[in-house]
């Protein structure tokens, strides 16, 4: 049988290139195409970053201010974390793809469900980008070209053109906020998801209750089948049951074999405990937990559970992944931002020959730990106990 997941996915990716396909097609004037690239140009987008920094002069003037003061901070932050770990022999590098119908790849690899991975990597790119080219507006720079960047008929981000020969003479503090000012948009971008999270939980607990647990059916040949256990459980003994995880931890406390009183909505019933593969069970299946809408007392909408359940997921992935990108950004390795600035922070204080062979040094210095730290997840005996950063 076919997964729900899989046709859920397979659904949102026509309905995705459905929409990039008109897309492309009304602005066919402004796309370019690069082998499996498709670049789609806006003039307009131009315009309006444009006018947003002329217009917000404060506002884009802190974005390049916060980006210059967290830009070292954050060097400094993730190269801790790489040394740290490859000398405690821990891995805290992962790639990062989409699976779909909940394949799971093997290795330093993890698996982002695909509707997930396309709106994450879509918005985590957007704000880098267009974070880039506020603050180099804001810096005097000239933006060339923005644009939406499609992998055949999938968006996976935006990009930004600026001045380059403009940017090498302006000064070194302005290049950093600029290198800076994308990894500065992935924090931002979580940051605002982190609240959205909050917002979402707090509405949640506003409108919705646990109330116990309820069930679709009595297992055969137990106490719960022949005493006809219905309804919504409450509680057993004197403890009080509001959710599948008060149940679970119930049990873990009894043997099987004990005898116990099950409250439920529709009565009283006393039954024997059973153990099912060495765990102590109700007799019961299909259990879940009772949620209820506390205005009215009603059953929960199941379509409603699903999209919170889904909606905090997304943010979920969203944040972890933003926050990540934005620090592995940050890495000292040339072409990323990070790489950048240590570049012209070498060049400016040890000259142009002697301070591009330092960061030439230091990027292949951190691409060979980053490397090592990949292939350190490959050995099943060595336990990773740090985070997964990106």
């Amino acid at each position: 049988m076919i997964k729900m997941s899989f046709i859920l996915d397979a659904i949102a990716l026509i309905l995705l290139a459905s929409i990039v396909v008109v897309d492309i097609y009304k602005n066919r004037k402004n796309v370019k195409f690069f082998k499996v690239l498709v670049l789609r140009y806006s003039n307009k987008f131009v315009k309006k970053i444009e006018d947003f920094s002329e217009k917000y002069k404060i506002i884009t003037k802190g974005f390049g201010l916060i980006s210059f003061l967290i830009s070292i901070p954050l060097i400094l932050l993730i190269c801790y974390f790489i040394f740290y770990s490859v000398l405690k022999l821990q891995s805290t590098v992962a790639l990062v793809l989409p699976s779909v119908s909940g394949f799971k790849y093997p290795g330093p690899i993890i698996s982002v469900p695909f509707f997930y991975w396309i709106i994450s990597i879509f918005l985590i790119i957007f704000f880098h980008e267009t974070m880039h080219a506020l603050v180099a507006a804001r810096e005097g720079l000239k933006i060339k070209s923005y644009g939406l960047i499609y992998l055949l008929l999938i968006p996976i981000g935006a990009f930004v053109d600026v001045d380059e020969k403009r940017l090498k003479k302006i000064s070194l503090r302005s290049r950093i906020k600029i290198y800076a000012a994308g990894s500065f948009g992935n924090i931002l971008l979580a940051l605002i998801i982190l609240l959205l999270i909050f917002l979402v939980n707090l509405t949640a607990d506003l409108t919705l209750e646990e109330k116990g647990v309820y069930f679709e059916s009595t297992t055969p040949n137990t106490d719960a089948h022949r005493v006809n256990l219905t309804g919504v459980i409450t509680r057993i003994d004197n403890h009080t049951i509001s959710n599948i995880m008060d149940l679970k931890k119930f049990l873990s406390n009894k043997e099987p074999g004990s005898i116990v009183t099950v409250y439920t909505t529709t009565g009283n019933y006393t039954l024997r405990l059973v153990e099912e593969g060495n765990t102590t069970m109700l007799g019961i299946q299909g259990a879940r937990t009772y949620i209820v809408y506390k205005f009215n007392g009603d059953q929960a909408h199941t379509e409603v559970l699903i999209f919170l359940l889904y909606l905090l997921k997304l943010l979920e992935w969203i944040f972890n992944l933003s926050l990540g990108i934005g620090l592995a950004n940050m890495l000292p390795i040339v072409p990323l931002d990070g790489g950048l600035i240590v570049r012209d922070i070498s060049i400016h204080y040890f000259g142009k020959k002697r301070g591009t062979k330092i960061a030439k040094f230091i990027s292949i210095l951190f691409v060979l730990l980053i490397v090592f730290s990949l292939l350190l997840s490959l050995r099943p005996q060595i336990k990773v106990s740090l985070p997964q950063l990106f």
